[in-house]
């Protein structure tokens, strides 16, 4: 099955925030990429599937829980209105675009880490609190593309291995020293790049907002 270069790309990005919001968008757009209609009830397939694995990875996530209530309201309206037919399939996949070119691919690769490994690290409170910032440093300017997304390939041996072209899988265990590598490695391209060294917070529920209104042409509220 031949998957489009956008969607490889978000494959790559996607090994990096497996269980979080985002990975959503990277199942839209494999989805779209592989001309996926199943019989005459394709839409309501599709609707469902979006569906559900957004809200559970929502009620999985570490969102504030009215973040949660408004993510989970929006997606039940879009599943709701596509599977209707109001929203096209080219809307469908430029929602997922649109989400993966924003703030929360990055923010999702901070989640990843720090629930996969900081906070199971050795690590005293100091050093997670570091380590985290770092990292946020790194979303920051991946978000802000200050950062090029090749720097996560390239600093990412420590706690991925490669399977196939352009696609990397987490490894189940990480030591602190290899989880120190990644960090120091972060934290060298935050400082090339003048990231500030300052908190990165994304509000998930704005941005996921902000990705369906302007794929859907939907001028923003005041």
């Amino acid at each position: 099955m031949r998957v489009m270069n956008q969607g490889t790309t978000l494959n790559r990005r996607g090994s990096w925030v497996k269980g979080c919001l985002i990975t959503l968008a990277i199942f839209i757009v494999l989805l779209v990429a592989a001309g996926i209609y199943v019989s005459m009830h394709w839409r309501g397939w599709v609707a469902y599937g979006m569906q559900k694995a957004g809200t559970d990875m929502v009620a999985q996530s570490p969102l504030p829980q009215d973040q949660k209530d408004r993510i989970t309201t929006r997606i039940n309206t879009f599943t709701a209105d596509f599977e209707s037919g109001k929203i096209s399939m080219q809307q469908f996949a430029d929602v997922a675009k649109e989400v993966g070119e924003g703030p929360l691919m990055p923010l999702g690769m901070v989640w990843g880490v720090r629930e996969k490994y900081v906070a199971k690290s050795g690590f005293s409170t100091e050093e997670k609190a570091s380590a985290e910032r770092s990292l946020q440093r790194l979303a920051r300017g991946l978000a802000e593309k200050t950062i090029p997304w090749s720097t996560i390939d390239e600093i990412s041996g420590p706690v991925a291995t490669k399977q196939g072209k352009n696609n990397y899988k987490l490894k189940e265990k990480v030591s602190d020293e290899e989880l120190r590598k990644l960090i120091k490695d972060a934290t060298a391209r935050a400082d090339a790049a003048k990231v500030p060294d300052e908190t990165f917070e994304v509000n998930v529920a704005d941005e996921v907002d902000k990705a369906i209104d302007k794929a859907l042409g939907v001028t923003p509220k005041q």
